[in-house]
C-alpha cells in the first residue's frame, strides 16, 4: 500500500493546489483561446474569400451585362430597317450608348450584304463613326462626330471593309447566338478587350446581320480589384482557362510585346510572384484550371508562408469561361493570434503571483475557522444533534457544519412528506378503483364496458407494482434512518476534520442521481472496480465494490482513496450507504408515484369523457395515448409499439365515442398476435381527413370473410369470448363521424385505415 505523509503543512495544502490550479487553468483558457482564435481566422479567411470571389463575380457581371443589353437593342433596330448603311440614321442610338458607358469602344451592325455601320470611341471625349457600303465603294470611312451628335467631317478611309469575314460576325453566325469573343489586346488602347456579338433573323428565319460591342477591361475595373480589402497583402485576379491575365489587383504588367505584337502574358510568366505561385499551383491540381467548376477553398505554402486560396469559375451564356481567383496569405490573420498568446503567457505568470500570496494571507484566516468547525463537529460525534454551527465566509466549511443538521431535518421532512403523499395517492387509487366498479355495473350492457372488464386484471397489476414498491421503499427509508441516526455521531467522533469533509463529499456523491445499470452492467462494473481497489492494496475489495455500486460511485475513486483507507472505512461506507438509500428510496417512491397518478390520470380520461352528445374539439392522438395507458401491461411484455404522429389539427368529434373505437381495435389487434409481436399505430393528416391506421403482425384476416367482419354478431373467436358487434360499433361509430374505415389484411400484417373529416 502507497504511503502518503501523516502531516503536511497547512500553508503547503492551501497554496499549493490552489496555484497548480490557476497555472493549469490559466494555461487552459490560454490554450482554448489559441485554439478558438485560430479556429475563427480560418472560418473568417474562408468567409472573406468566398465573399470577395462573389463580389469580384457579381462586379464583372454587371460589367459585361451593358454590352448584352446593347446588342439587343441595336438587333432590333437592324432587324427593323433602322440602320442606315449610307446615311447612318442609327448613329444617335450608338453615340448616345457610347456616353452612357466609357468602357465601352465601338459599337457597330454588319449586314449580310456585306455593309456595316459603327460608332467608336476616339478619344476621352472623342468620339467617331464608320460605315462601309456601295455607297463607299465597300471601303470603310470614318468620320469624326461633333459635339451635338451628328455626323462631322470626313477623316479617312480604311480601305476595303466586309464585316462579313470578320471573326466577331462569323462566330456570331456560326453560334446562332448572342456570343463572346475571346480576349485580345487593343491596338489603340494598348488594354484588355473582349467583343459581344449577336445576330438576328427575319420571320422567315433569314439572317439579317450582326450588331457587336467592344468592350475594355478598363483601369476602372483593374482598380475596383485593386481596392478590395484582401487581408493587408493579399491579391485578386481573373484569368482564362488557357491561364492568360484578364485583370489583376496588382500593378504588374497583364501584357507583353508592343503594338500589333501586344498580347496577354500567362498568369505563370506573371511578374507578381504571388499570381505565378498560384497559378502554378492550381495548374497542378487534378484537372488543371479546367477542373474548377464550383468554388474551391485550397492552401498552399509559399516560400515559408501558408497562402489561403479562393477559385470560382465565371462563365455566361455568352460563351466565357475565365477563373476567378483570391488569395490572402495566412500571416495577415494571424498577428492577433499571436499578441494574445503574449498576453495569456503574462496573465499566467501574474496569476501565479498573485495565487502564491493569496494563500499566504487566507492561510491564518482558514485555520482560525476549521477550529470553530472542529469544537462544533466534536459536540455532534458527542450525540447533541442540535448543536448549531454557525460559520459563515467559506461555502465549504460551511456547508461541513451544516451537513448532519440540513441531512436529519431533510430526511425527517422527506419521510413526512412522502407518507403524506402516499396516504393521497392510494385515497386516489381506491377511489379509482370504486368509480371503475361503478362504471363497469352501470355499462355491463355494452361493448366499453366488456373492453373495460378486459383491462381490469392489468390496471390492477400496474397499481399494485406501484404500491409494492413504495411499500418496500418506506420500509427501507424506516430501518436505514434509525441506522444511519446511530451510527452518524460515533462516525464524526472517529473522523478528523479533513476526513469528515472527504465524507461528506463521499456522502454528495452518493446522493446525486445515477443512470439505471443492468444486472450485466452492474456485474462488470463491480468487477472493475475491484480489481482498482485491489491495485490500489484495499482490503476485501470485492465487498468495497458491491458497496460502491451499490452507492453509485464508480467514477473518480482517487479522491476517495484515504478515506477507504482509513481504519474506519466500514463504518464509513456503510454509515455513508445507509444516508444516500434514504434519498435512492425517495427517488423510487417519487418514481413510483408518478406512475400511479398516470394510470389515474388515463382511467379518469377514459371513464369521464364528456357524453354530453354535442361534438367538440380534441387531438386523435390524446385520445389514442389514454387507451394505450390502459393497454400498458398487456404491450410492454412482448410487444414492440411503434408510434408515428405527424402534426394534425384537432378533429370536431365525439372523443368518448372514439375511444371504444380505439379500445376495441387495439385490443383486437393485440389478441390477434397472441399478445406478443408489433404494433403499428401511424396518424397523419391527408387533405381535409385525419387518418389513422393501426397495424398488427397477427395471423391476417382470411380473404373470404374480410367483408363480413363489419357486420353484426359475426365473430372468429370461441363461443364466449367476442359478441361479435365490436366491429360492427366501430363502424357505426366511423359512419357517425362522417368518416370511413378500410381494411387489408395479409398473413403477417393487417391493417385498419380510419378517415376522420377534420371538421
Amino acid at each position: 500500500m502507497r504511503s502518503f505523509p501523516r502531516r503536511l503543512s497547512l500553508p503547503t495544502i492551501l497554496i499549493v493546489p490552489f496555484v497548480v490550479q490557476v497555472v493549469t487553468a490559466v494555461s487552459l483558457v490560454g490554450y482554448l483561446s489559441f485554439v478558438n482564435g485560430q479556429r475563427a481566422v480560418n472560418n473568417l479567411a474562408t468567409q472573406l474569400r468566398q465573399e470577395l470571389a462573389i463580389r469580384i463575380k457579381n462586379e464583372l457581371t454587371t460589367y459585361l451585362q451593358t454590352p448584352e443589353q446593347f446588342n439587343q437593342i441595336n438587333v432590333i433596330a437592324l432587324r427593323e430597317g433602322q440602320v442606315d448603311f449610307d446615311q447612318g440614321r442609327a448613329l444617335p442610338l450608338f453615340f448616345q450608348q457610347l456616353q452612357i458607358s466609357n468602357y465601352l469602344y465601338g459599337l457597330y451592325c454588319g449586314s449580310s450584304q456585306g455593309e456595316m455601320f459603327g460608332s467608336f470611341r476616339a478619344g476621352p471625349q472623342e468620339f467617331g463613326t464608320s460605315l462601309a457600303s456601295a455607297a463607299t465603294n465597300q471601303e470603310l470611312h470614318l468620320f469624326n462626330i461633333t459635339s451635338q451628335g451628328q455626323r462631322g467631317t470626313f477623316t479617312r478611309s480604311a480601305g476595303k471593309y466586309d464585316p462579313r469575314q470578320r471573326p466577331w460576325y462569323q462566330t456570331a453566325v456560326k453560334v446562332g447566338r448572342p456570343t463572346w469573343g475571346d480576349v485580345y489586346v487593343d491596338f489603340d488602347t494598348k488594354l484588355p478587350a473582349l467583343t459581344a456579338s449577336q445576330p438576328t433573323y427575319n420571320a422567315g428565319g433569314q439572317l439579317v446581320g450582326v450588331c457587336g460591342v467592344d468592350l475594355l477591361l478598363s483601369e476602372q475595373f483593374q482598380q475596383f480589384l485593386a481596392d478590395l480589402q484582401i487581408g493587408k497583402t493579399g491579391i485578386a485576379f481573373i484569368m482564362t482557362r488557357n491561364g492568360e491575365l484578364v485583370a489583376s489587383s496588382t500593378k504588374t504588367p497583364i501584357m507583353t510585346g508592343t503594338d500589333k505584337e501586344a498580347k496577354l502574358i500567362l498568369a505563370e510568366a506573371s511578374e507578381a510572384p504571388l499570381i505565378r505561385a498560384t497559378a502554378a499551383y492550381l495548374k497542378e491540381q487534378p484537372g488543371g484550371l479546367g477542373a474548377i467548376d464550383q468554388l474551391q477553398q485550397l492552401n498552399f505554402k509559399f516560400g515559408e508562408e501558408q497562402e489561403l486560396l479562393a477559385a470560382m469559375p465565371f462563365t455566361n451564356a455568352g460563351g466565357l469561361d475565365w477563373v476567378i481567383v483570391v488569395v490572402v496569405p495566412e500571416v495577415d490573420f494571424m498577428a492577433e493570434i499571436q499578441a494574445n498568446n503574449q498576453t495569456t503567457i503574462l496573465l499566467c505568470i501574474l496569476a501565479l503571483i498573485l495565487a502564491i500570496i493569496l494563500g499566504v494571507f487566507t492561510t491564518r484566516w482558514i485555520v482560525g475557522l476549521i477550529l470553530r468547525l472542529r469544537d462544533a463537529s466534536q459536540a455532534i460525534a458527542q450525540g447533541d444533534l442540535d448543536q448549531s454551527v454557525k460559520i459563515s465566509g467559506i461555502n465549504e466549511l460551511e456547508d461541513l457544519s451544516l451537513v448532519f443538521n440540513q441531512m436529519a431535518g431533510q430526511l425527517k421532512t422527506s419521510f413526512e412528506n412522502k407518507e403524506q403523499l402516499v396516504q393521497e395517492r392510494t385515497k386516489e387509487l381506491s377511489q379509482a378503483l370504486t368509480d371503475l366498479q361503478t362504471t363497469q355495473q352501470e355499462l355491463v350492457q355494452s361493448e366499453k364496458m366488456a373492453a373495460l372488464g378486459q383491462l381490469v386484471a392489468g390496471i390492477a397489476h400496474e397499481i399494485n407494482t406501484p404500491l409494492g414498491a413504495i411499500r418496500a421503499s418506506i420500509t427501507n427509508i424506516t430501518s436505514g434512518l434509525e441506522s444511519a441516526l446511530a451510527q452518524l455521531p460515533q462516525l464524526l467522533q472517529k473522523l478528523s476534520p479533513p476526513q469528515q469533509t472527504e465524507f461528506n463529499a463521499l456522502l454528495t456523491t452518493a446522493c446525486q442521481p445515477h443512470p439505471y445499470l443492468s444486472t450485466r452492467e452492474t456485474r462488470k462494473l463491480k468487477r472493475t472496480l475491484a480489481q482498482e481497489l485491489e491495485n490500489h492494496g484495499l482490503e476485501n475489495p470485492e465487498a468495497l465494490a458491491d458497496t460502491l455500486v451499490q452507492m453509485g460511485i464508480t467514477e473518480n475513486l482517487i479522491q476517495f482513496l484515504p478515506l477507504l483507507q482509513n481504519e474506519n472505512s466500514a463504518l464509513v461506507l456503510e454509515t455513508a450507504n445507509n444516508l444516500s438509500s434514504q434519498f435512492r428510496n425517495s427517488e423510487n417512491i417519487n418514481i413510483a408515484v408518478d406512475r400511479a397518478a398516470k394510470i389515474i390520470y388515463a382511467l379518469k380520461s377514459y371513464a369521464r369523457q364528456d357524453s354530453s352528445g354535442a361534438k367538440v374539439r380534441a387531438k386523435i392522438t390524446d385520445n389514442i395515448d389514454i387507451v394505450l395507458t390502459l393497454y400498458h401491461n398487456q404491450i410492454k411484455q412482448k410487444i414492440e409499439l411503434i408510434q408515428n404522429y405527424q402534426p394534425i389539427p384537432e378533429i370536431l368529434c365525439y372523443p368518448e365515442e372514439l375511444s371504444q373505437v380505439w379500445t376495441n381495435l387495439i385490443h383486437n389487434a393485440i389478441q390477434a398476435m397472441n399478445y406478443r409481436g408489433v404494433l403499428k399505430i401511424n396518424v397523419w393528416q391527408q387533405e381535409q381527413f385525419v387518418v389513422v391506421q393501426i397495424i398488427d403482425s397477427g395471423v391476417g384476416i382470411p380473404p373470404e370473410i374480410q367483408e363480413k367482419i363489419f357486420e353484426p354478431f359475426f365473430t372468429t373467436k370461441p363461443a364466449g369470448e367476442g359478441s361479435g358487434l365490436g366491429l360492427d360499433i366501430v363502424s357505426k361509430i366511423i359512419k357517425k363521424h362522417n368518416g370511413s374505415i378500410e381494411v387489408a389484411s395479409q398473413p403477417g400484417e393487417t391493417t385498419f385505415s380510419i378517415y376522420l373529416p377534420i371538421d
